[in-house]
């Protein structure tokens, strides 16, 4: 009973917004999937995405819903052009040496790649909860990924571009909850989007000529619309409520498991031990965070309530 009333206690803070957004992205195989079945090659798909993110952005700001203030910002461009563009090269340099299972495996690192940011930057040493978060997420990732994580052959290159991707997938997290308390949520989400094309276009001609057809268009727009900015506007809006990056980083590995799960209702992708092993380790992650919160206010109210008895009336 307690720890359901801890989890709907979430409702009313911003981390909702946060899953609100890992649940938008799960959706991106899916909808990548479908653009390489129209005709579309991963570089198209990669820089039409973020072309009309970009255009999406400029038209929202001329429309004065987006801040060109913010989209501006040389903050804001610093995380789009130098922390999220080198991670996506990472991601999928990543992916092409080791696969997508083993990529993201070492892609969930993040959230103790952020507890190490927090650590060594602000001196702020981590909760045994969020170190035990954090293992159960990495936990989690190997069971779900276990069977090529076995069979697949794992080298210093592929090891070493992979650690990469989550180190650099903490820093964009870490460095977004950082601006996020000052900045128009709207607007930064639109602002990164804006500066990541920089970065898409040499990725882009790295991994191959980039090929787009008609057929493709609607993945294209819903990975602009829906991915690109509805899906951070809402992660922007969870940070300047207060999450933290290391609760963000936890609650953003929920879209593995939702993303097994739309391979598994929409290609009928089988049901596996490993998925339901590794699944319940990432949602119990989930749950060891709030659970620390409320016992940490449970202290508080008690040393209070002390405090009130022993004073004198």
């Amino acid at each position: 009973m307690e720890v359901a009333r801890r989890v709907l206690g979430m409702r009313s803070s911003g981390v909702v917004y946060v899953y609100l957004a890992a649940v938008a992205w799960s959706t991106i195989a899916v909808a990548t999937k479908y653009g390489y079945l129209a005709g579309c090659s991963p570089s198209g798909v990669l820089l039409g995405r973020q072309l009309l993110a970009a255009l999406l952005t400029v038209l929202g700001a001329l429309g004065g819903i987006y801040k060109w203030s913010v989209v501006l910002d040389r903050r804001v461009a610093f995380i789009g052009a130098v922390v999220f563009a080198p991670f996506y090269a990472s991601f999928y340099y990543g992916v092409e040496l080791l696969g997508v299972a083993r990529e993201e495996v070492l892609l969930y690192t993040a959230p103790l790649w952020v507890l190490v940011y927090e650590l060594v930057l602000e001196a702020r040493r981590p909760s045994p909860a969020s170190i035990t978060a954090s293992l159960l997420v990495l936990a989690g990732a190997v069971a779900m990924a276990s069977e090529a994580w076995v069979n697949g052959g794992l080298g210093l290159a592929g090891f070493t571009v992979g650690l990469l991707s989550g180190a650099l997938y903490a820093a964009s997290i870490y460095c977004s909850a950082c601006l996020a308390k000052g900045l128009d949520p709207l607007s930064l989400a639109a602002g990164v989007q804006f500066w990541l094309l920089l970065g898409a276009l040499p990725i882009s001609l790295a991994i191959g000529a980039p090929r787009v057809t008609t057929g493709c268009l609607p993945s294209l727009v819903y990975l602009a619309v829906v991915i690109s900015h509805l899906s951070y506007i809402a992660f922007y809006r969870g940070l300047s409520k207060g999450v933290d990056a290391h609760r963000a980083s936890i609650a953003a590995t929920i879209e593995l498991v939702l993303g097994v799960v739309w391979g598994i209702v929409l290609f009928g992708e089988p049901v596996t031990t490993s998925f339901l092993l590794g699944s319940s380790l990432i949602i119990l992650a989930q749950i060891v965070p709030t659970l620390q919160r409320g016992r940490s206010k449970l202290r508080v109210e008690c040393t209070e309530g002390t405090q009130r008895e022993n004073t004198p009336a």
